[in-house]
């Protein structure tokens, strides 16, 4: 009885192993890459005060890992990378000047890419850049 249990496995085992040596012949076409697709996405704008529309100097834009400062125009462009598909960003804008061109109040602001089209990729894992242009107007502290 022990002979006969032990030649049908070792049948079983034989055929196991020839089927598992098929599935992986059949996988050799499988190209290596590592990483993961990524987009870069882009936000310019114009910062202005609410009351007068004058551009506002010196508010620092954050978004994801990127930080920016607008210029004296209130213009500013900030990116952050992100896996290429409709993103999500809470951007923060915030007065660090004090008093020296008048005080404002902190804002945070939801950006939304939603469906983006990516221009200039490399082809491969980098899909390329997208554009979003968000002007903002800030409150004066009182």
């Amino acid at each position: 009885m022990g002979g006969t249990k032990r030649s049908f496995f070792r049948r079983w085992n034989t055929v196991i192993a020839w089927f598992l040596s098929l599935c992986g012949i059949a996988c050799t076409n499988i190209a290596c890459e590592y990483g993961t697709p990524e987009a870069k996405f882009n936000l310019t704008g114009t910062v202005t005060s609410e009351e007068t529309d004058a551009p506002i100097d010196h508010i620092r834009i954050i978004m994801g890992y990127d930080t920016a400062y607008s210029d004296a125009a209130g213009t500013y462009e900030v990116s952050t990378f992100g896996f290429p598909v409709s993103q999500t960003f809470t951007v923060n804008f915030s007065d660090i000047d004090g008093d020296d061109n008048g005080k404002f109040l902190p804002q945070d602001t939801v950006i939304q890419y939603l469906d983006p089209e990516f221009h200039d990729g490399s082809g491969s894992w980098y899909k390329g850049e997208t554009d979003q242009k968000v002007d903002i107007k800030l409150k004066s502290e009182k």
